[in-house]
């Protein structure tokens, strides 16, 4: 098979303290240079973001919205590429193979998307960005309900959503169901860029968009047996970010077509887990046993303060109608 022209996605807004690992990472790909292209689309970084993107061969865009979701519109129409990869300022490569290993299942026309099994790490990285490799992403409630899109180490599946899926050796072949898609799209993944003329991506909005190609019937996604990191700050910096989603959420600059149908007595019992600790501890020590790691005590903490990060914004909502400051 002939070797693809990839064009990498990649919004940028102050990420001076990851962009160079992670423009590292990308320009160290055992794959042809002149095959792929990366292309910044910057917020109106304040720091020397851009003054570390211009030591590498990128295109820097501006994104005059400044939000990441407008950022990467402009990104995918100046995008040249057969397959356009999303990948995050914070995503850090370390295989130099990864651009090979993601590609593979792009051999297969029936696959519209691809990305990661699992989230990379490595021993010497900080406990949170650890934890959030183990746990398969940074938001428990998401694991809990099943709507994860990558392999959780304590109960051993990627996603709890209803696939099919076959295994081709090097990546898992998977099919998806309308209204049961995992929440795929972004970190790492992969997208035939001819698909994008089929599906609405302004704003660009990664489970709008993946569910929206599964809806028009483009449901078949290869999961490569790969990982890329998710780099974390810290424990503080990972509570921050949740509650700068929900507030985004609940005051509408997020819109999402796609709520995930999540029933209130599923979201209570999970919240009842997360405030009782014991089902929280049980799999902490679970995901210890199948994959030896210290940073499995957050866990247990994690759930706790994403519950009152969660549940006191939401009651603050809809029941004071005030933000707490």
């Amino acid at each position: 098979m002939k070797k693809l022209k990839i064009s990498i996605v990649l919004p940028t807004y102050n990420n001076a303290r990851t962009i160079k690992q992670c423009l590292d990472g990308i320009f160290n790909q055992k794959y042809p240079s002149n095959l792929y292209e990366v292309l910044i689309v910057d917020g109106g970084s304040n720091d020397n973001t851009l003054d570390i993107c211009k030591k590498y061969p990128v295109k820097i865009l501006k994104n005059k919205w400044k939000v990441e979701e407008k950022g990467r519109v402009v990104g995918i129409n100046a995008a040249k590429g057969e397959i356009i990869g999303f990948i995050d300022a914070d995503n850090i490569i370390y295989d130099n193979q990864f651009f090979n290993k993601i590609l593979i299942p792009f051999e297969d026309k029936e696959i519209s998307g691809v990305d990661t099994l699992y989230y990379d790490y490595k021993k010497k990285d900080n406990w949170i960005t650890r934890y959030c490799a183990l746990l398969s992403g940074d938001d428990p409630y998401s694991i809990y309900l099943g709507l994860n899109d990558r392999f959780c180490f304590f109960n051993g599946k990627w996603t709890g959503m209803k696939n099919k899926t076959m295994d081709k050796g090097k990546y898992l072949k998977v099919k998806v169901f309308s209204g049961e898609v995992p929440t795929m799209g972004s970190n790492g993944f992969f997208v035939r860029k001819n698909l994008f003329k089929f599906v609405s991506y302004d704003p660009f909005i990664h489970t709008d968009f993946v569910n929206e190609l599964v809806e028009k019937g483009y449901d078949t996604f290869g999961k490569a047996k790969v990982g890329l990191k998710h780099d974390l700050t810290n424990f503080g910096d990972f509570f921050k970010k949740k509650i700068r989603r929900v507030k985004r959420r609940m005051k509408g600059e997020i819109k999402l077509k796609y709520n995930y149908e999540v029933s209130m007595l599923k979201l209570l019992g999970v919240s009842i887990l997360f405030a009782t600790f014991i089902v929280p501890i049980f799999d902490a020590i679970r995901g210890f046993l199948r994959k030896k790691d210290s940073a499995w005590i957050i866990h247990p903490f994690a759930c706790f303060g994403v519950f009152l990060i969660y549940a006191s914004y939401t009651l603050s909502y809809k029941i004071i109608g005030r933000w707490f400051n």
